[in-house]
């Protein structure tokens, strides 16, 4: 019995989910695509940060987008923190101005609240599927009035459990043959069976 919890044990580590902290490793931050309009995409903080800035140039509609391409499914999970020097009017609060948000699969997913405070922070997470493009987007709509500045943190990207995933058929045979070398082994370690007398 011993033996083949062994084996359930090889297979388990084989099949354990895979987890990312920060901008290194797999992420490192020299592995992501930055595409500037205008705006600034600054990654000195790396690995623990990255800070990007809208446009301020005039330029409307302009993005800043800081994206990777997912090599596995995984959950990604960050911090941001949004400050915003666009000048609010009585009508308007400045934060409409220079929205921030996250890319997913082609799609910009707005996180800050157009008629929120000039400072906003929020925490996210969403998954992505192998080939999927991610990131972050600071957006102007104007891109007059000042900008806005957002840090984003505590980025990690955790692989899929094995629980939630099928696993590869070469990950089972491979648990199933250790198993069954296992179990030859122990009826080889057995004592033979006596002949009963007649």
């Amino acid at each position: 019995m011993k033996q083949l919890m062994k084996a359930a044990l090889i297979t388990g580590v084989l099949t354990a989910p895979s987890a990312h902290a920060d901008f290194s490793g797999s992420y490192a931050i020299d592995l992501w695509n930055a595409v500037t309009n205008g705006g600034v995409i600054d990654t000195s903080g790396a690995p623990a940060s990255v800070t990007l800035v809208s446009n301020n140039t005039g330029t409307p509609n302009a993005n800043q987008d800081l994206t990777f391409t997912a090599f596995e499914n995984a959950t990604i999970t960050f911090d941001w923190q949004f400050t915003t020097t666009d000048t609010a009017t009585a009508t308007t609060a400045g934060a409409q101005w220079d929205p921030f948000g996250y890319l997913h699969a082609g799609s910009f997913v707005r996180l800050t609240d157009n008629s929120g405070p000039d400072v906003q922070s929020g925490s996210v997470s969403f998954d992505v599927l192998t080939g999927q493009v991610f990131g972050f987007r600071a957006n102007t709509v104007d891109g007059l009035a000042g900008a806005a500045t957002t840090v984003v943190g505590n980025f990690t990207a955790a692989g899929p459990s094995a629980a939630v995933v099928p696993l590869p058929p070469a990950v089972w045979l491979l648990g199933a043959a250790i198993s069954g070398l296992l179990v030859l082994t122990r009826r080889e370690k057995l004592p033979a069976t006596p002949t009963p007398l007649t």
